[in-house]
């Protein structure tokens, strides 16, 4: 998980999948393209964007940067997952709002904060560090490990 990315106002639905699939992403939007390069260069982040000229601009300023003319985001993840050789492990999920990482927690200790059904209807419970969002396999989960395990498929990973 060596990889740390920052994304630009063109690609924040991506930053959520790439933060499910395990890594640190940032995402900024309403910023000038200077402030994203310095802050690349001084976190050491793999820029992605989809403005040509600024891929150019930071490549040429020594930035690890790379042009995603993907739309679809579980098409740009692939295209991110095999350029960058990225694996996806479940025990690594960030949190899909705040970058931080997700920890399995005991459903007892979180009793308070989800509601009742949810409580008794499931057993694996996930606490964010950060936000304090506390996740759950609800009924989305199967579609975002369908899409997740895909991708890992497709980039040759089963």
């Amino acid at each position: 998980m060596s990889h740390r990315f920052l994304l630009d106002a063109m690609l924040g639905s991506l930053t959520r999948w790439l933060r499910l699939y395990g890594y640190d992403t940032i995402y900024l939007k309403d910023v000038e393209d200077i402030d994203l390069i310095e802050l690349a260069k001084k976190e050491d982040r793999i820029l992605l964007t989809r403005d040509e000229l600024l891929t150019r601009i930071a490549n040429k300023r020594g930035i690890h940067s790379y042009y995603l003319n993907k739309i679809n985001d579980a098409e740009a993840l692939l295209e991110v997952a095999r350029v960058f050789n990225l694996s996806y492990n479940i025990e690594n999920l960030r949190c899909p709002l705040c970058n931080y990482v997700i920890n399995k927690i005991d459903k007892n200790e979180i009793k308070d904060l989800i509601p009742k059904n949810t409580f008794e209807r499931f057993n694996d419970f996930w606490i964010c560090k950060g936000c304090k969002n506390v996740y759950w396999k609800g009924s989305h989960w199967q579609k975002i490990l369908s899409t997740l395990n895909n991708v890992n498929e497709l980039k040759g990973n089963p």
